[in-house]
């Protein structure tokens, strides 16, 4: 099952260095996510990360910058190619290889929806968290792992998972998950992605 981490939408102290030091530890994918930060500063996050680590990043904001740093992808909303700059979008993008196009919904059903352009699609919040032990599934389990058997692309599930709930996320059919505060806030993230990387 793949992971895939997803940084904190704000900055963190010393975070190209932490982020090198995932990918040195197995970390395939990280979703570069920092709506908040002038483009500046999210082009020193991606000059800090060293150079051989850019193919393993996908880039939720400025993704003029994804073709510059080659990155592995782009994230963006399901209406991003829709238009006719849309089409332009398609033609940029899609003639890139290997590249990941990706996207988020809420709603299981809306996966069906989604332009076949998309790759990966990002379903959450899975879980919510009230607060320490008390989680709860945002969906029917058996909906879910019914819908995603028809699934064309690879569905991963996003929000909350963390050791406790990744085994059922892997039975429900997922390709794989994302991972976000088990890691950039459980005090030692080099640990806590292992727990799950060497799990």
């Amino acid at each position: 099952m793949k992971i895939t981490v997803y940084t904190l939408p704000y900055e963190l102290a010393n975070e190209a260095k932490k982020i090198n030091k995932l990918f040195k530890a197995g970390l395939e994918e990280l979703h570069l996510r920092k709506p908040s930060i002038k483009k500046d500063k999210y082009i020193q996050i991606l000059e800090a990360v060293e150079e051989k680590y850019h193919s393993r990043i996908v880039i939720h904001d400025y993704i003029d910058l994804a073709i510059k740093y080659k990155v592995r992808g782009i994230h963006t909303s399901p209406t991003f190619f829709k238009g006719v700059f849309g089409l332009c979008r398609k033609r940029r993008y899609h003639s890139l290889d290997n590249f990941v196009i990706s996207t988020s919904v809420q709603k299981v059903k809306d996966i069906i929806a989604i332009d076949p352009i998309f790759n990966r699609v990002f379903l959450g919040p899975v879980y919510n968290m009230y607060n320490v032990g008390n989680v709860k599934i945002n969906f029917d389990s058996f909906q879910v792992k019914k819908d995603l058997q028809s699934a064309t692309m690879e569905v991963f599930a996003m929000g909350g998972i963390d050791l406790k709930n990744q085994e059922k996320i892997k039975g429900l059919g997922f390709d794989g998950f994302v991972l976000q505060s088990a890691i950039w806030k459980s005090g030692d993230y080099l640990a806590a992605f292992n727990s799950f990387h060497l799990n």
